[in-house]
């Protein structure tokens, strides 16, 4: 016996102009005794004349330079926008690595460890401008030091001493240089850890 499905699927390949596995003998003999399938054969004849009248319906013989032309201004632009982005990151994680520098030397003659802290942190940002996929590490302790900072500053106002802000907000800046190089680099971080399978 024929199944059903067996015939429709030669029926589309007729349509297609394909070759099918059933043999068209066959497949016009079950045509003639099924009214399921022939109202199939009926409504797929009707539905590609219908395809084939509609001006502007057949499509080109190579998508392949039609999607390009379509896509192709749109990622140079984007493409243009996150370089000199990436770009102007770069400059500005080079100059609050200098900055560090700056600050390192101020208190080399007080705080020998604050100093080479801040020389590391210099160090880390030239190395991340130029590796950006290290930057989540970075970012992480630089967002601790601004944490930490920010919790001793609290309490030296608190206790009426002279609270670090021009420090805290170099940390702040830091970090926020930071995040954004991340998201120019990858594209939103938080939509990365938050995907769901498809």
């Amino acid at each position: 016996m024929i199944d059903h499905g067996d015939v429709q699927a030669a029926l589309s390949a007729r349509i297609d102009g394909e070759d099918s596995n059933l043999d068209d003998d066959i497949v016009d003999a079950h045509l003639a005794e099924c009214d399921e399938c022939q109202k199939y054969w009926d409504q797929s004849l009707q539905l590609s004349r219908s395809l084939n009248s509609a001006a502007g319906m057949s499509p080109p013989e190579d998508l392949t330079e039609l999607i390009y032309a379509g896509v192709e201004p749109e990622f140079r632009r984007v493409s243009a926008r996150r370089i000199m982005l990436l770009t102007v990151c770069r400059v500005v994680l080079a100059l609050l690595a200098l900055v560090y520098v700056v600050w390192a030397g101020r208190i080399l003659g007080t705080d020998l460890e604050g100093a080479a802290v801040r020389v590391g942190i210099a160090v880390a940002l030239l190395f991340v401008s130029w590796k950006p996929s290290q930057i989540p590490g970075v970012l992480l302790i630089v967002g601790a030091m601004f944490g930490f900072s920010l919790s001793f500053a609290v309490l030296e106002a608190i206790t009426g001493g002279a609270a670090p802000w021009a420090q805290l907000l170099t940390l702040l800046f830091t970090s926020v240089v930071l995040v954004a190089m991340w998201v120019v680099d990858y594209g939103n971080p938080l939509k990365v850890l938050n995907a769901k399978p498809v």
